[in-house]
């Protein structure tokens, strides 16, 4: 464009001083005017060539730019999420938080009757912080008057698939404090309540040093395979009727046996079997024993087991073991009342059906 006004203005003067005629003077500048379109039209056609050379690189530039930003943020994002999940900080048992971890209990407790008696082993030392949150550190520094208010605690810490069976009946004589070992694990538990003159807690160490005396009754609960290997676990009995059958009253009759140095009284009662032994010298009077048993439970009740369960005594020596197993499906309860007396051990029995 430069040019062309400058011969705009020679063509100009060059008319104004008579050098061009208007002939000319027309035909320049219609020449003008083609080459003036024709550059506009050559402008017009290289526009948009010229626009996306432009638009392209910074198109690029600014996906580049947005991917490094979306990355940076999902760096920094990442990296705050693992710092505040750190576990948080959990306080001892007791009000002695230093020492109370070192007092915690070895129960000598079989979390599984099948194990041969194998020791019970403490829960390791996170997961007795983790149960010590949960309970409640009050009753445990006082000490468990309450028999209600100490195995609320030991459901409490008790880490199992298992339902928790609770005596509400049982007697702790003349002291006066109750206290707990426990053993868990997913598929069973194994508890065993104690009584104390002094408070005592939860899976202390001193409990390994107490006397037999002071246990009151282990609590069991184990998931079978299989609902069939649970009921073989029970042992239940069907007590076939024979001549010399001795009647317990009340409908109920029992048969008495002998053999390998023992003898032996059976009955069923429900979907119950009731098995009493004793050493052939020992003079115990077994069908007495089961009469008053029989007495005993025209007016208490036994758990209802799905599909069946046994009680049974054992006199040895001078020992008396009474022993309560019923099943529930796959899971069978175990009850052994530390008493001689099994009319004493079925009330602790007893007392569970009213607290399932």
């Amino acid at each position: 464009m430069t040019d062309d006004k400058k011969l705009k203005e020679l063509l100009s003067k060059a008319y104004r001083n008579k050098t061009f005629t208007e002939r000319d003077r027309a035909a320049v500048f219609a020449k003008i005017k083609e080459r003036e379109e024709e550059d506009m039209h050559t402008r017009s056609r290289k526009r948009p060539g010229s626009v996306w050379q432009h638009l392209v690189p910074v198109a690029l530039t600014f996906v580049l730019l947005l991917g490094v930003g979306i990355f940076t943020f999902s760096s920094a994002k990442n990296l705050w999420f693992e710092q505040n999940q750190a576990s948080p900080s959990i306080q001892q048992q007791g009000p002695n938080n230093e020492n109370t971890q070192a007092n915690e209990a070895e129960p000598k407790v079989d979390p599984n009757p099948n194990s041969d008696n194998e020791p019970n082993k403490v829960p390791d030392q996170e997961q007795r912080k983790e149960d010590t949150e949960k309970g409640t550190d009050s009753k445990q520094t006082e000490g468990y008057t309450s028999l209600e208010a100490l195995l609320k605690d030991v459901e409490t810490y008790l880490n199992t698939d298992i339902p928790f069976v609770k005596p509400t009946n049982l007697p702790k004589g003349e002291k006066t404090y109750y206290t707990a070992a426990y053993d868990n694990k997913p598929d069973g538990y194994s508890v065993i309540i104690y009584q104390t003159d002094h408070p005592v807690l939860i899976n202390d160490r001193s409990l390994n040093n107490v006397g037999e005396d002071s246990q009151l009754v282990t609590l069991r609960g184990e998931k079978y395979e299989s609902a069939e290997a649970a009921q073989q676990e029970v042992g239940y009995q069907e007590v076939q009727k024979q001549d010399h059958a001795i009647d317990l009253g009340y409908g109920l009759w029992g048969m008495q046996d002998a053999g390998a140095g023992h003898k032996f009284f059976n009955w069923n009662e429900g979907r119950w079997y009731l098995g009493m032994q004793a050493q052939t010298q020992n003079q115990i009077d077994l069908p007495g024993k089961a009469k008053e048993m029989v007495e005993f439970l025209e007016n208490n009740t036994l758990p209802i087991p799905n599909q069946f369960a046994r009680f049974s005594v054992a006199y040895e020596n001078n020992d008396v073991t009474n022993s309560a197993f019923w099943q529930e499906g796959q899971i069978v309860y175990e009850v052994e009342p530390n008493t001689k007396d099994p009319v004493d051990a079925l009330r602790i029995v007893t007392s569970i059906t009213e607290n399932r």
